[in-house]
């Protein structure tokens, strides 16, 4: 039976459905029921249904990452040069995009020496590598003799998962798929590997690190000016640190900001492992919550107010049943749920 190409798209979205679908699904609750010691699932005539939930993604089904490019040039004004070439006006993706992407990267992270890490070095000298088999500017599908070449002169770059495991491809940024006598990508998922690829070197600077936390503060505190709350811009008392002390209508709202990294497809690959470091995670909010409970009196005595809420906003989403502990992909949300948004003024 022959089928056309929208028949197939339709079986294997199904195919998804049915049986890829529950499989991530079921390890989230494993995950949940791990981590939560009221999780409660209930079996209604072979409808599951459970009490909690969790996502790892952000908007547009993003993983979250310490720093990004748009974070980076827009919270702190980085000027770099426009392309000089655009993809076409009337495409929505172009494997320009893929050429335009390296010296942007070198623009916004020279400040890391990124122009000497090796596998960034690897990614420039690989793009002009794949340009020639790019089909309808979109698509790149290689010859396998041709790409077991190209992978031989890029040992720093993993192109493809060579694994039977559904969860191994899941959670790959690998672009490549094999098939018949052929390899096949596309433009999205070779920008996809570069991005990732790029942020795992980064990871490792210190002060990359460092100065991410300090952009992450800032887009939190975007978000909360949307909501009414004043930022005391107080970062030290007695030599005591904090993040974010914001007021909102006379009351403290004290937020510590933590951008602690891990690696998110352990979900899916080792739940037990992600419980373990999830529960790492919540005993160090905690520690760090009780320390800013501990010595709210300075905050009140500098600020002259007597009501103080703590906080912790956790970059990199946690499973927890404590309320002061907020993830960031759930930020808007919580404000939503108890603050008002207040209208900005038009400046005059």
């Amino acid at each position: 039976m022959t089928y056309s190409k929208e028949d197939f798209l339709g079986l294997e979205m199904s195919h998804i459905e049915m049986f890829m679908v529950p499989m991530t699904t079921g390890r989230d609750v494993l995950l949940m029921n791990s981590c939560y010691e009221d999780f409660v699932l209930t079996n209604d005539n072979g409808m599951m249904t459970w009490n909690k939930s969790f996502t790892h993604l952000e908007q547009f089904y993003l993983e979250p990452q310490r720093l990004t490019l748009l974070d980076e040039m827009t919270l702190r004004e980085i000027d770099c040069d426009e392309p000089t070439m655009k993809k076409p006006s009337n495409q929505m993706f172009s494997f320009l995009e893929v050429e335009n992407a390296i010296p942007l990267y070198k623009c916004v992270f020279e400040k890391y020496s990124i122009q000497k890490i090796t596998t960034f070095t690897q990614i420039i000298d690989l793009i002009p590598q794949l340009k020639q088999y790019v089909i309808d500017d979109y698509r790149i599908i290689v010859p396998k003799e041709d790409f077991e070449r190209i992978e031989t002169l890029f040992p720093f770059v993993s192109l493809v998962t060579r694994s039977d495991d559904y969860f191994d491809h899941l959670n790959s940024t690998t672009p490549f798929s094999f098939t018949g006598t052929h390899y096949y990508s596309n433009v999205m998922l070779l920008v996809r590997l570069i991005t990732n690829l790029v942020h795992i070197k980064l990871e490792r600077h210190k002060r990359f690190q460092v100065h991410s936390g300090f952009i992450f503060e800032d887009r939190v505190i975007e978000k909360l000016e949307e909501y009414g709350f004043i930022n005391s811009d107080i970062t030290r008392i007695n030599h005591k640190e904090f993040d974010l002390v914001m007021t909102r209508d006379n009351v403290i709202h004290n937020f510590q900001c933590k951008n602690n990294a891990y690696e998110i497809s352990i979900i899916d690959i080792n739940y037990v492992r992600m419980s373990r470091v999830n529960k790492r995670l919540c005993k160090y909010y905690k520690t760090a919550y009780n320390k800013e409970v501990g010595r709210e009196k300075l905050i009140k005595d500098k600020l002259g107010l007597s009501t103080a809420h703590h906080y912790v906003v956790s970059r990199f989403p946690v499973l927890t049943n404590q309320d002061y502990v907020i993830n960031f992909n759930e930020l808007d949300e919580w404000l939503e749920k108890n603050f008002s948004k207040v209208k900005r003024q038009n400046a005059s």
